[in-house]
């Protein structure tokens, strides 16, 4: 189960990981699909008034316009929230299979602000200026939180990584340990299962007769000439 587990978290990290190269490879493709409203024949009253494709094409003339939409504008903005639609399903389509959850959150933030702030410029409560402003405002707070995000997740995928690092030689070195203990286990029971072979039976040293107590003698000498005679009893 342990080793399961870390396979799935491994998986999880590389997932995450593999996210930042899919963005760098594949390309949104809902650029050319916003792009493609610049020359749309139908929006072409509002086109020098909004920026049609993103926030990064206003112009000084859009941010300082003080004016409102007037019924003919009203109709035209209808018709680029209708067209907007299927490039903005694309795009949150892209988001949702190469974005981590997180900056989706963001993503999804700015494009529910934009409908807001449409239906503002709509009904005549803010003029073309003041959508311009806080649309560019917008975009760019959700640039920054989108940045900051993604440091945190480049962080905790760092940091994963090391505690995965960490898991591993844990497992490793338990894993050595549990081998050493079936070893050791093994050559036990080998040992075990040797034949029993009883301990030689105790020997006692052969006795020795005691050495013989002699009596003690008396000698008795005499000169008898030039011999020494001597005798004992």
């Amino acid at each position: 189960m342990t080793m399961n587990k870390t396979v799935l978290q491994l998986f999880l990290i590389s997932s995450l990981v593999l996210s930042y190269s899919v963005q760098a490879e594949e390309p949104n493709p809902s650029g050319g699909c916003f792009s493609a409203l610049e020359t749309n024949p139908e929006l072409q009253t509002i086109n020098n008034k909004v920026s049609l494709s993103g926030a990064s094409g206003q112009t000084l003339e859009m941010l300082s316009n003080d004016k409102k939409p007037t019924p003919i504008e009203r109709v035209a903005l209808a018709k680029w929230d209708a067209y907007r639609q299927p490039c903005i399903k694309i795009d949150q389509e892209w988001s949702q299979a190469n974005l981590p959850a997180n900056i989706n959150v963001i993503r999804e933030r700015l494009t529910n602000s934009f409908k807001a702030l449409l239906a503002d410029l709509y009904s005549g409560k803010i003029s073309y200026g003041q959508f311009a402003k806080t649309r560019q405002l917008n975009a760019d707070t959700a640039k920054s939180d989108a940045v900051n995000v993604n440091e945190q997740n480049k962080s905790a995928i760092a940091l994963e990584q090391q505690r995965q690092q960490q898991l591993n030689q844990q497992a490793a070195q338990a894993e050595a340990q549990q081998r050493s203990q079936n070893n050791a286990l093994a050559t036990q029971m080998i040992l075990n299962n040797k034949p029993y072979q009883a301990p030689a039976p105790y020997q006692m040293p052969p006795l020795q007769a005691p050495t013989p107590i002699r009596a003690p003698t008396n000698t008795n000498c005499r000169m008898v000439g030039n011999v020494m005679n001597c005798t004992s009893y």
